[in-house]
This record gives C-alpha cells, sequence and structure tokens, in this order.
C-alpha cells in the first residue's frame, strides 16, 4: 500500500493508527522537513469551552456537563495521533471523526482546558 499526505506533524502517522491494519513498512517515523515546510506546522487552534461543547453535543448526539474536564479523553497511537476519543464517558469516536468536528487541520492534537 501506497499512501500520502501533505505534512505529519513531525511524525508520521503507523498504518495500525490510521487504517487498523498492521503494515510493518509503514510505522511512525519521526519527520523533520514538516518543521521547515509546513506553513502551518506549529498552529495552534484555540476554542471556548463553549465553543467545543457546541460541536460535540451536536455532532454526537450527546449531553454534557459543565465540567470541560470530563468531556474528551484521547486514546493515543504511535506518533501522536488520535486513534479514538471517549466523548462525554459514553460515546466512542475515531480520531479523524473527532478532528473533523473540531475543525482541526491534523489528527496530532491534545485537548487540554485551562
Amino acid at each position: 500500500m501506497t499512501v500520502f499526505s501533505a505534512s505529519s506533524g513531525g511524525y508520521t502517522a503507523s498504518a495500525y493508527d490510521v487504517f487498523r491494519t498492521d503494515y510493518p513498512y509503514l510505522i511512525s517515523v519521526p519527520c523533520e522537513y514538516d518543521a521547515l515546510y509546513d506553513p502551518h506546522y506549529g498552529t495552534v487552534t484555540y476554542m471556548s469551552a463553549q465553543e467545543v461543547k457546541s460541536h460535540l453535543q451536536k455532532a454526537y448526539g450527546v449531553v454534557l456537563t459543565d465540567s470541560a474536564h470530563t468531556w474528551i479523553t484521547l486514546n493515543v497511537g504511535s506518533g501522536g495521533y488520535i486513534t479514538s476519543a471517549v466523548i462525554g464517558g459514553t460515546k466512542t469516536v475515531t480520531g479523524e471523526s473527532l478532528r473533523s468536528v473540531l475543525g482541526l487541520k491534523s489528527g496530532r492534537f491534545t485537548f487540554i482546558v485551562g
């Protein structure tokens, strides 16, 4: 299998983390070129708690508490990419789904409440 990514955020994702199929030649490795050539490398996206809550409830049909710390539990694969997430303690979604719902450019992200 041959796959392409315009940018990898500093690390490629393993085939297992993306496709749930293990191809031993498609493993997570560092990619130093992204920092040099990707104009979006290192971009940070900030959202208000209300904005995140609204996106999650609308997309996944869950009711979230007022405590943002309980909204998202991330499962991280090799290379730092989100493989899946638990929303509101009840709904499991793919990392790609959550990335899309939140409007993020990459599946390599963190969720920090602060």
